[in-house]
């Protein structure tokens, strides 16, 4: 995964967190020789001092707010670069998706995940340690006992989160997994809504909805019970040492010989000293959460063929289960540039699945596809058409700004399928069979290397389907077509049969 998305707004993040700490330290310091020119009745001076101190920092406000400004710009256009570029890995198949529930959980719930932890966890810890080491130097700088007292006693924050590492991890996988499985079963119910109704099964989906929608809620209030707890634990230990430095420092005004004014300067450091290390601490916790979330995203890369380069590309031991029924079992095969190749085989044989495998749709359960070929150089018409509710026009104008379509061809499969004077209509709207005839007219003029037809006939009236063949006779590239009917005569150079989820040469 590509991290250079959010160089901008960490950098923004970080240059923000140290300038907020700078206009603070320059605050304790001008507090300090206020105290030491009231201490010393300089009335005169200290009043020259203190109006030059409030008009420096009046002016030191202006670049903060800028910072504060850019930071939040960026970081959107980095949020929306980087959402952008999952679309494209889920539309290039580098992103693994089964279905929308899923999809929704890891692109908007993992996304923000990895967001934050880039835009905010990481400059703050970044800058926190930065912090919190440049605190200690000038404590030390000021008085070494103090500094190396605020120190130590700084390390004893580091108990809880040790402690508290373990639990956090737990529960943030069993609320995601949660999360996943709800709203996976109510896509479920959603697609399957009619088919409840028709057996009368509503009841028995909302039941199980509602002890998935206790699970969430179950996960929210443990996920509560655990940031109450962190929360009250970093809280009694930051106010024992927030207050406990305030006595410590007062006995050494007392009995150490530290002089009064230092202690303005000296509370800011300590309370930066002990502040800080809870911004490492989140970035403990957030970078496990941030490993999850690419792990469940999934990313990997699309294997080249390596094989002289005349092979389009090689399926090997592919297999493929749908809920306990395995369509595919080891199927192989391999396409090379200038290959006719006719797929058949039974209804149910894995053949559709094969095929979607093939083009990158779906994803084995094992083996693997590799590619001669860029993936966007393979056209397709599937069985099952999306149905998009927009205008066929609209879409085409999107195919030609692509580059992947020869429009004047295109035109030309419009007119040979009768369905010119269609395309002002949402695709949603048209008929299987003009829908059919949009995609194959499409995927007839597309630019690619291999062409990928499943059933191309069906649907189709005998005008068109003439006009199917004489297109796919004249075609002189790499086509693969699966098809039930037997009087297609295209040259076949080679037959592959699907039987049993297995792909054999008949």
């Amino acid at each position: 995964m590509k991290k250079d998305f959010f160089c901008p707004s960490q950098t923004a993040g970080i240059l923000y967190e140290v300038v907020s700490y700078a206009l603070l330290l320059l605050c304790g310091y001008l507090l300090s020789d206020l105290l030491e020119l009231a201490l010393a009745g300089s009335w005169r001076q200290m009043y020259r001092t203190g109006l030059l101190a409030a008009a420096a920092l009046l002016l030191t406000l202006l670049p903060k707010y800028a910072l504060s400004v850019w930071r939040n710009r960026q970081k959107q256009i980095d949020s929306q670069h980087f959402r952008e570029y999952l679309y494209q890995c889920v539309l290039n198949r580098t992103i693994r998706v089964e279905n929308r529930g899923e999809m929704n959980v890891l692109l908007n719930s993992d996304a923000d995940t990895i967001a934050s932890y880039f835009q905010e966890t990481r400059p703050k810890a970044i800058s926190g340690a930065a912090v919190l080491l440049c605190s200690a130097v000038l404590l030390c700088t000021v008085d070494w006992r103090i500094g190396l007292l605020f120190f130590l006693l700084n390390l004893t924050q580091f108990l809880p989160i040790i402690v508290y590492e373990k639990w956090s991890r737990q529960l943030y996988r069993q609320t995601h997994s949660a999360e996943e499985t709800y709203c996976n079963w109510m896509l479920e119910g959603y697609n399957g809504i009619r088919t409840l109704k028709a057996y009368g099964a509503e009841q028995w989906y909302l039941k199980r909805y509602y002890r998935l929608n206790q699970e969430i809620v179950r996960s929210g209030k443990r996920t509560e019970k655990a940031i109450a707890v962190e929360n009250i634990v970093f809280q009694a230990i930051d106010s024992l040492l927030n207050y406990g430095s305030y006595v410590i420092l007062g006995l050494f005004v007392l009995f150490g010989g530290l002089p009064i004014e230092k202690t303005p300067l000296l509370i800011i450091l300590g309370g930066y000293l002990f502040s800080s290390i809870s911004s490492v601490f989140d970035l403990r916790l957030q970078q496990f959460q941030y490993q999850e979330a690419v792990k469940r995203l999934g990313f990997h890369e699309i294997q080249p063929v390596h094989s002289g380069g005349s092979c389009i590309l090689k399926a090997e031991n592919l297999s493929k289960t749908f809920e306990g029924k395995q369509v595919l079992n080891h199927a192989s095969c391999a396409v090379y540039s200038g290959d006719r190749i006719l797929l058949q085989g039974d209804n149910g044989s894995g053949k559709s699945t094969f095929l979607r495998i093939l083009a990158g749709l779906e994803e084995p359960d094992s083996g693997r596809v590799t590619y001669g070929i860029p993936q966007n150089e393979i056209a397709l018409s599937l069985q099952e058409e999306p149905q998009l509710n927009i205008p066929g026009k609209e879409l085409v104008h999107a195919l030609n700004e692509t580059g992947c379509i020869h429009m004047e061809q295109l035109a030309q499969h419009f007119q040979g399928f009768h369905i010119l004077e269609l395309l002002a209509k949402p695709l949603s709207e048209l008929s299987s069979g003009e829908r059919k005839k949009f995609y194959l007219a499409a995927a007839l003029a597309h630019r690619g290397k291999l062409l990928i037809l499943d059933e191309p006939t069906n649907h189709l009236d005998q005008a068109s389907i003439a006009y199917l063949y004489e297109q796919l006779r004249a075609y002189t590239g790499t086509f693969l077509i699966c098809t039930h009917t037997t009087d297609m005569d295209l040259n076949w150079n080679k037959t592959l049969l699907m039987d049993g989820g297995i792909c054999h040469e008949p």
